[in-house]
C-alpha cells in the first residue's frame, strides 16, 4: 500500500481514489494502470510538500484541504493532524495502517461484508435519496458517489464489526447501521441493537414492495420471449452488471432494491429509469467501455517519434511522414508498417539502414519531354482538378504536379519531389520555384503498357522512387512498385480515370455542356458515388 499512498491514492477497504486525477476505483488491476499512466505521472511531478509540513511528508493538494503521505488521509487542519497519537506512531514506526479485512467487492458490484451482502448504494449510505456519510440529499447518484468529497468522507470512515453487528462510524457521534441502514447517535446505538434493528417489520415491508412491483412487472407488456444468443448475453450481462446480479437463471436482481425483474433488455431499463435519471444512467452504462490508454499512447507516441510517425493532436491516427500514409493508432499497426517492404525501401533510399539487392525495372524510362505529347486541361470536375496527357491518361492535377494532401482539416500538403511540407496556401508559388520545374520535368516516364487504350502513368522521380499518377503514390524500387499496380485498389482507381478522361474530352469539345447530360459522368456518379 506505501506505493499507493505516495501516488496519492486513498485506499479504503472496497474503494480506491486517486486525489490527484479525482477518479475512483474498485479494482487493483485498474488502480495499477492509472498509477502509469502519462498524465497521473504528470500531476504528480507537479506536487511539492508544504514547507511547513515537509517532515511530516503532507502535501498541499487544494485551497483548503492537505494530503498526509504517512497516514493516507485527507483533513484541512495540517497543524491538528501531526499531533495526533496515530500520525506520530506511523511515522516512528514507518508502518501501513491495518485496513479491516472483513469488506470485499464482488464482481456483480455488490459488497460483502464478512457473509452479509449490501448494494453498492447502501454501501455509499445513501437511501431514499439521502447521502448519511456526507449528510446532504442526493439527486444524481453516480455522480455524487465519484465526487471527491464523498469518496473523501467513504474511504476515511472505517466499518466496525460488534458482536456481530456491522457499523460504519460517519460521524464523531453518529454511526450508520448496516442493517437497518439508519443513522444513530451513541445513545440510541445500544438501545437500536436491543430492539434487533426493527428487522421483522422491515423485512415485512420489504416483502410486501417486492411482490407487489413482480406483479406490476408481470402485467406489463414486456416482451419476455426475447431469445438471445451466448454472445449477446455475455454482452447483455457485462454491461448490466453495475445494477443487476444474474445469479438466478433468466432473472435480474436489482442490487439497489434487491427486486428481482425479468433479465431481458426492456425489463432492466424500465427498472432502472424508477432509480436514477437518464444522464446517470447513460454514463453509467459507458463506464466498463472506458480504458486507461495514457501509457499505450506514450508508448505508441515514442515508437513513432523513432520510426517517422506521429500521432494527430487527439492521438486517434498516425502519420508516416516517409511513406505518406495514415495509421490507426496502435502500437501492433505502426511495428508491422515500420517492418513492412516500402517503410524500409524508403529508409534505404534515405542511406538510413543498409542497401539490399532489389528487382530492376524491365521497362527502360524515357525523359518526360519526349513522352509529354500533348495535354489538354485543367477540367473542373465536382470541386476536382483533372488534366489529360496524350492519348486519354486522365490525372488529378496535384497528382500531376507531385503533390498529395496530407491534411484537409490542417490545409497542409507534400511534394514528392522537393520531399517537403506545404501550405495549401503557398501551393501556387511553390509550383512556381525553379527548383520545383526543374525537378518536374526531370522526371522519367515509363511507358507500361496493358493494352492498346488503357496505359499506366509511372514516373522515376528519383532513382529508385516511383509516383503512380492515377493514385497519387510514391513506392520505393521496382518490386513494390509492381505489387501496387497489380492491386484491386489501384485497378479501380485507372479504371475510374478512364471515366473522367471521357468525361473531359466532352467538355473540351462542349465546354457548356452540362455534367449530368454526360454518361459517363452518371456511370461515374453510380459505381464511385
Amino acid at each position: 500500500m506505501d506505493k499507493y499512498y505516495k501516488n496519492f491514492i486513498l485506499c479504503g477497504e472496497a474503494n480506491f481514489y486517486c486525489i490527484l486525477c479525482q477518479e475512483g476505483f474498485e479494482i487493483k488491476t485498474h488502480v495499477e494502470k492509472h498509477l502509469r499512466w502519462e498524465k497521473h505521472r504528470k500531476n504528480i511531478k507537479n506536487q511539492e510538500y508544504a514547507h511547513k509540513f515537509k517532515k511530516d511528508r503532507i502535501y498541499k493538494i487544494a485551497d483548503k484541504y492537505f494530503y498526509c503521505e504517512i497516514c493516507n488521509l485527507v483533513f484541512q487542519n495540517a497543524a491538528e493532524h501531526i499531533k495526533g497519537n496515530n500520525h506520530l506512531e506511523f511515522k516512528i514506526s514507518d508502518k501501513n495502517k491495518e485496513r479491516t479485512l472483513n469488506v470485499h467487492c464482488d464482481e456483480d458490484g455488490s459488497i460483502r461484508i464478512q457473509d452479509r451482502v449490501i448494494t453498492k448504494q447502501q454501501w455509499h449510505g445513501i437511501v431514499d435519496g439521502m447521502c448519511f456519510i456526507c449528510d446532504e440529499p442526493v439527486e444524481r447518484i453516480l455522480t455524487h458517489i465519484k465526487s471527491f468529497s464523498h469518496m473523501m468522507r467513504l474511504i476515511q470512515c472505517g466499518t466496525m464489526v460488534m458482536d456481530s453487528q456491522l457499523y460504519r462510524q460517519v460521524r464523531e457521534n453518529n454511526f450508520y447501521c448496516f442493517t437497518c441502514f439508519k443513522v444513530l447517535d451513541n445513545k440510541s446505538l445500544e438501545t437500536h441493537w436491543v430492539d434487533n434493528h426493527n428487522s421483522n417489520k422491515n423485512e415485512i415491508n420489504k416483502n410486501k414492495i417486492s411482490q407487489e412491483n413482480i406483479k406490476n412487472k408481470s402485467n406489463a407488456n414486456v416482451d419476455t420471449n426475447n431469445n438471445i444468443d451466448s454472445v449477446a448475453v455475455k454482452i447483455f450481462k457485462k454491461i448490466e452488471k453495475k445494477y443487476f446480479s444474474f445469479e438466478i437463471e433468466n432473472k435480474a436482481t436489482c442490487l439497489k432494491c434487491q427486486e428481482i425483474v425479468d433479465a431481458t433488455y426492456i425489463a432492466l431499463s424500465e427498472h432502472k429509469k424508477f432509480h436514477q435519471s437518464l444522464d446517470d444512467i447513460v454514463e453509467a452504462d459507458l463506464v466498463w467501455l472506458r480504458r486507461d490508454k495514457g501509457k499505450a499512447r506514450a508508448e505508441l507516441a515514442k515508437y513513432g517519434r523513432d520510426n517517422f510517425i506521429r500521432l494527430n493532436e487527439g492521438g486517434s491516427k498516425g502519420y508516416c511522414s516517409l511513406c505518406n500514409k495514415w495509421l490507426s493508432a496502435h502500437i501492433n499497426i505502426a511495428k508491422q508498417h515500420v517492418e513492412g517492404a516500402c517503410h524500409r525501401g524508403h529508409l534505404e533510399l534515405k542511406g538510413l539502414v543498409k542497401d539490399q539487392k532489389h528487382d530492376k525495372p524491365t521497362i527502360k524510362s524515357v525523359p518526360y519531354k519526349s513522352f509529354l505529347d500533348t495535354m489538354f486541361g485543367p477540367f473542373e470536375i465536382d470541386g476536382l482538378s483533372f488534366v489529360v496527357i496524350n492519348n486519354g491518361i486522365c490525372i488529378d492535377t496535384l497528382s500531376y504536379m507531385l503533390i498529395c494532401v496530407i491534411d484537409n482539416f490542417k490545409s497542409t500538403t507534400k511534394c514528392f519531389g522537393c520531399d517537403s511540407i506545404i501550405d495549401v496556401h503557398n501551393l501556387k508559388k511553390h509550383a512556381k520555384t525553379n527548383e520545383h520545374k526543374e525537378i518536374l520535368s526531370g522526371c522519367k516516364v515509363l511507358p507500361i503498357i496493358i493494352k492498346d487504350d488503357d496505359d499506366e502513368f509511372v514516373r522515376q522521380i528519383h532513382p529508385g522512387l516511383y509516383h503512380c499518377g492515377y493514385c497519387n503514390k510514391t513506392f520505393p524500387f521496382w518490386e513494390n512498385l509492381m505489387k501496387h499496380l497489380k492491386s484491386h485498389p489501384h485497378t479501380v482507381q485507372r479504371q475510374k480515370s478512364k471515366l473522367i478522361s471521357c468525361i473531359c474530352a466532352k467538355l473540351y469539345l462542349d465546354p457548356l455542356c452540362s455534367l449530368t447530360d454526360i454518361k459517363e459522368y452518371n456511370l461515374l456518379r453510380d459505381f464511385f458515388g
